[in-house]
């Protein structure tokens, strides 16, 4: 997911090669297509939103950790 949204341009490549071989067939010719907004289904965001708030957590309790035992390091 996370490829797909950084790299639009590759998104757009494969589309257009999609798009314009079947729009041939009609004699119409596809010389550009872009992906401006991508909208997510609701249970991917909602996904999306938990993977978030389990990152923070993690960072949070590092950080808590780190303020209890300040003369130790701990990698996460």
């Amino acid at each position: 997911m996370d490829a797909l949204l950084a790299d639009k341009k590759s998104l757009d490549t494969q589309v257009l090669t999609i798009v314009a071989e079947k729009a041939t067939v009609y004699g119409i010719e596809v010389k550009t297509v872009g992906a401006h907004d991508i909208v997510l289904p609701d249970e991917m965001k909602a996904i999306l939103t938990q993977v978030v708030e389990a990152q923070k957590l993690v960072e949070a309790n590092l950080i808590k950790r780190q303020e209890k035992n300040p003369g130790h390091a701990f990698f996460a």
